[in-house]
């Protein structure tokens, strides 16, 4: 059937990701990432090289694996992963989204490290160092450019599209659960698993991977840039001996008074990120609209492909599930993959849960 579709008349259905194509990518790239990081940590790089290492490992173990396999087999790049142009409307709505999401997620992640901070030492991830202009550029362009369009184009532009065919909620939620975890940190669960259902929502919303990509980014860059102001108000201001060093050294009521102006602070830019949602979901109406009806008509024109049953040696089952791939009952084997990555995940984020324990003691 799928010969079928590649080769009709018309060209207009295109071959899709399969679910257990989606789980074998996922068990790849994290396959790749554990072992370039393991390789590349046997070594010490000196000055802006350590931003080279990580841009190679971001691109060929994040961005080569999903794209090799699309050409291989020989799977329509664009419509897949939905490289369609963005509005201007989706383009600054996406900028107020992110910008005001990261003022929400900031006391979610705050009170996150308080619960942690309960049973060890929070362990933050390592950065290269960020504390000249020509290092923050460099930081934009492997910590927050990089990572925006390889993870997006993995996760909401091919395993999003393979696990669609399970049910679009379902891919969404799958897909931000795998997200999340290939992070590999204890620390930003909440975070990045909130993240990814919002990055794919809006991507399938609004039909284009480009949506997810100014979202990554403009968050990734905050974050880089917060590092940056940081490191310059360091220099700046010189902290002594006497700074805290982790939330466990807060006095009890600083921690409350910080608590409740997060808490303030939170509402407010949650009231403005919601106008800015609401006003994307009005904006991209139309779009999605169309999207959903682009579908539909895909649908009819595989039933009408299946109803050529002599010439095309189809049986009925054979038909059936052609012509209906979305309700397809996954099957266990196509989930291994990524129950095999997810268990790797598990253990790596166990050795994190002792360090944190080992290290309060």
């Amino acid at each position: 059937m799928w010969a079928y579709m590649e080769n009709n008349a018309n060209n207009s259905i295109v071959k899709k990701p399969s679910v257990l194509a989606a789980s074998l990518l996922y068990l790849v790239v994290l396959l790749l990432m554990v072992g370039l990081s393991l390789a590349s940590s046997r070594f010490e790089f000196a000055g802006n090289s350590s931003f080279l290492i990580l841009f190679i490992i971001q691109i060929v173990a994040i961005l080569v694996p999903p794209m090799v396999y699309l050409v291989v087999k020989r799977i329509n790049i664009k419509k897949t992963t939905r490289i369609n142009r963005i509005s201007l409307g989706e383009f600054f709505l996406v900028i107020g989204m992110a910008v005001f999401g990261y003022g929400v997620i900031i006391p979610i992640n705050f009170v996150w490290n308080i619960l942690l901070s309960k049973i060890g030492t929070p362990q933050t991830g390592t950065l290269p160092d960020i504390s000249s202009p020509e290092q923050y550029l460099l930081a934009l362009a492997v910590i927050a450019l990089t990572p925006a369009i390889a993870e997006e184009f993995l996760f909401r532009g091919v395993i999003m599209r393979g696990y669609e065919k399970l049910g679009t909620r379902v891919s969404i939620v799958l897909t931000a659960i795998m997200f999340s975890l290939l992070h590999l940190s204890i620390v930003s669960l909440p975070f990045t698993l909130l993240l990814g259902i919002l990055l794919a929502y809006i991507v399938y919303r609004s039909n284009t991977l480009f949506t997810g990509i100014l979202y990554h980014f403009i968050n990734n860059s905050i974050a880089v840039t917060l590092v940056y102001v940081s490191s310059i108000l360091q220099k700046l201001f010189p902290i002594g001996e006497e700074a805290v060093e982790s939330i466990r050294d807060i006095p009890d009521a600083q921690l409350k008074f910080t608590l409740i102006v997060m808490a303030v602070f939170g509402f407010i830019a949650l009231a403005f990120f919601s106008g800015c949602f609401a006003g994307f979901i009005l904006v991209t109406k139309g779009k999605h609209k169309a999207a959903k009806e682009a579908k539909i008509k895909d649908k009819e024109q595989i039933y009408a492909g299946s109803e050529r049953q002599d010439e095309l040696s189809l049986n009925t089952m054979d038909i059936q599930n052609a012509s209906e791939p979305a309700k397809r009952r996954a099957r266990i084997v196509d989930f291994i993959p990524t129950l095999i990555a997810v268990a790797i995940i598990i253990g790596i984020l166990v050795m994190e849960l002792l360090t944190m324990i080992s290290s309060a003691s």
